[in-house]
C-alpha cells in the first residue's frame, strides 16, 4: 500500500483532515505506550488509511474512562 509507505514521512495530512485533535493524539499516546502525541498521531494516520476507525475511537473510550 503506497499510502502506508508516505505515513510518517509526510506531516500527518490525513490526521490533519480527521477530527481527531491533538488532545486525543496526547491522550492515545499514553495508552498506546507511544513516545510522544506526534507518534500516536502517525498511528491514528495509519488506523485512518486502513479504514481502522473503530480501534481509534474504542481507544480514546478506554483512554478517557481509565484516566
Amino acid at each position: 500500500m503506497k499510502a502506508l509507505q508516505s505515513v510518517g514521512t509526510t506531516p500527518n495530512s490525513l490526521y490533519n483532515e480527521s477530527k481527531y485533535k491533538y488532545d486525543d493524539a496526547a491522550l492515545l499516546a499514553k495508552f498506546w505506550g507511544e513516545p510522544s502525541p506526534e507518534d500516536a498521531k502517525v498511528r491514528i494516520e495509519r488506523n485512518l488509511i486502513l479504514g481502522n476507525d473503530e480501534i481509534i475511537e474504542e481507544a480514546l473510550q478506554y483512554a478517557r474512562t481509565s484516566k
